[in-house]
């Protein structure tokens, strides 16, 4: 369920599976709401405004990390595996970054340049741009 603040049901969010929620983000705007599941390969994206619901198939099984670019469009979505995708919410695209770790994707955070830094248990940090090309690993 999604309250407003005066702890009033805003609507009734009906997830793919039964697994839960293992992590909330919103947009820049606050308009969109990402939700993650375990063990799944689906994003919900929830829309404020409209109550819509979409699926974002990433075709990745066991997302571990997600985070929106400071300009509201960009979405990292991280797996397990290592490997992370930049879903475009204006374009619908999605393209996998070219910096790939050995292990899981365990946190990242986006500059106001829409540059992304993540890290992996495998203790290396990618810095790469909002297209995916990896501007340094270390």
């Amino acid at each position: 369920h999604i309250f407003n603040c005066n702890g009033q049901v805003v609507d009734q969010i009906v997830l793919p599976s039964a697994s839960i929620c293992t992590a909330l983000q919103w947009d820049r705007y606050g308009d969109v709401l990402a939700i993650l599941q375990a063990s799944s390969q689906i994003v919900v994206l929830w829309q404020m405004k409209t109550r819509e619901m979409r699926h974002l198939d990433t075709n990745y099984k066991d997302l571990t990390f997600m985070r929106w670019a400071p300009s509201g469009d960009l979405l990292a979505l991280g797996t397990a595996k290592g490997a992370l995708l930049i879903y475009n919410q204006k374009t619908g695209k999605k393209k996998e970054a070219s910096g790939r770790h050995k292990k899981r994707i365990v946190c990242g955070d986006w500059n106001e340049d829409d540059t992304l830094a993540y890290a992996s248990e495998d203790r290396q940090i990618t810095i790469c741009r909002a297209d995916g090309e990896t501007i340094d690993q270390v």
